[in-house]
Formats: C-alpha cells, structure tokens, sequence
C-alpha cells in the first residue's frame, strides 16, 4: 500500500511538473505575441516607444536607442509603426517590416499596441492641458458666481431684517392698541377678539349717546289710539295716569278684540288686556295703552 501511494505521488509531481512546463512556454508565447509590432513616435521630450498595450517608455533619442536595443534583444517584432521617429533608429529594423501608417502593415499584422483605440491618442498633447483649461474657465466663473451668492446672500439679510422689523412694529402696534382699548373701552374684563369686542362697545356706546325722544304722555297715547279705537269698539270709561292710558271697551267677539290690539300695535300702542269678558251679547275689555318701544 505504501508503494502504491509512493508512486501516486511521484505521478502526480510528474504532471504538475509538466503542466508548469505548459503554463511557462503558452506565457513565453503571450509575451512574445504581444510583441509582433512596435510603435514609434518623436514626442515633445524624446522618443515615444510603445511596444505593447501596458509596455513602453519615453526617453532622450541617445537613450531611447539603448533602452530599444535592450527591448528588442529577445524575439523581434514582426513590424514596425515608425509615426515620425528620426532616421537614426534605421539600423535597428534592418530586415523588418516598416509602416508610417496602420493601413501600410502587412496583411494578417495588427499592432497589439493599437487594440486599445490608441490612434487616437495624442502623445504630443500635454496631459495637463485639458486639466489647465478646466481651471481657467472655473476661475473665470468664480468671480460672477461669487457675486451672484454674495448677492443672494445681501437679498436674503436685507429681507430677513425687513421680516424683523415688520414684527417688532406689528407688536408695538398692537400693544398701544391693546393699551388705548383698556384705557378707553373695556376697562376690566379678558380680551379675546379685540375686534368684535371693540365693535359691540362702540356700537353700545352709539345707542346709549343717541338723543332719547321725551315719552308720550297719556293725551298723546289717546289722540294716536283714538283713530283705531273709533273704528271698530265702542269706548266707555278712560283713565289717564302717569305715562299710560286705561279704557273701557266693547267689541262684538274676542276677534274683534284681537284685531283691535293689533291695530293699536301698528300704532306704535302697545295695548295689554287687564280685564276681558263677555258681556251683553258681546265682549267687554279694559286695555292698558301704552308707548310700544
């Protein structure tokens, strides 16, 4: 049993040793297919050199040309993309396929650096241009946006001291009209509805002070009540005293009576019965005239 495991284990050391073998070389061979172009340009401090989608460098021409020899020291490339890269660099693709532009490559040959839209990158442009450009217009902006906050915010404390000083007035005012309503009208007693309360005040204070007319005295009561009197009752005994009138009267029914009253009341008699009753095939009744309020 412990042969049997002995060669197991040395099988299984055999197999990852070849698999290692396999992942070696098929990484060799991406690495070395990820070099089949070059991609050179002259930027504005040196030599731009792309020589894969995440490999290259930037130098001064003299060291560019050691750094390249260095690079390209292993498998060549199967071509090379010269985008303005100076004469010198010649000896150094001797044998090799060259191209100033993309389409110009041989068929079947892609640069692996180009596969990321890397044509459309700028390599002379300034990376910091774009960022510089963003400032000066920010910059520009801040002095009217500063103006327009300063601006809103002068609006908002010139509104919020107004507000202020509406209240505080708004409370002066009504505390001296509060003060003058205790002084003047209601003396004592809650206030509740400052309005209404003032309003029936005022309203009594108008009909107390409005001129009284002197009451009728008991003559005038009679010369007002002796048009409807003489209409439809016969009159017997009258009684004058003080502010008011008492007469003896005889109408044919009770109808007759109610009839009488309301002709007095339209008047302005009011005629309170003291004594009713049926009399001699008819009725009798004393009225007690008086002014109607």
């Amino acid at each position: 049993a412990l042969a049997e495991l002995e060669s197991r284990r040395e099988a299984n050391a055999a197999a990852l040793a070849s698999r290692g073998r396999q992942l070696a070389e098929l990484e060799r061979q991406l690495q070395q297919s990820e070099r089949t172009a070059v991609e050179l340009q002259a930027g504005r401090d040196g030599l731009v050199v792309r020589l894969g989608p995440e490999d290259g460098f930037t130098a001064e021409p003299d060291l560019a040309r050691q750094m390249l020899r260095q690079a390209l020291a292993g498998p060549g490339p199967a071509a090379v993309l010269r985008l303005g890269a100076d004469a010198a660099l010649d000896a150094l693709f001797d044998g090799l396929a060259q191209a100033t532009d993309p389409a110009e490559l041989p068929a079947g040959i892609v640069p692996r650096p180009l596969a990321a839209a890397d044509l459309a990158v700028d390599f002379a442009r300034d990376p910091h241009a774009d960022a510089a450009g963003i400032e000066t217009r920010l910059r520009r902006a801040l002095w009217p946006a500063a103006l327009v906050v300063l601006g809103a915010l002068g609006w908002a404390g010139s509104q919020a001291v107004t507000i202020r000083d509406d209240r505080a007035q708004a409370a002066a005012i009504r505390s001296e009209t509060l003060s003058a309503v205790r002084r003047d009208l209601l003396p004592a007693g809650p206030i509740l509805d400052l309005q209404v309360q003032v309003t029936r005040e005022i309203d009594r204070r108008t009909r107390d002070a409005r001129p009284r007319a002197a009451p009728l005295g008991p003559l005038d009561l009679l010369r007002r009540a002796a048009p409807v009197l003489a209409e439809g009752a016969q009159v017997g005994t009258l009684t004058l005293g003080g502010d008011r009138v008492q007469v003896d009267v005889a109408l044919p029914d009770f109808r007759a009576l109610d009839a009488l009253i309301a002709g007095l009341a339209q008047a302005g008699i009011r005629a309170g019965t003291a004594r009713s009753g049926i009399d001699a095939g008819g009725v009798a009744a004393t009225l007690t005239l008086e002014e109607a309020p």
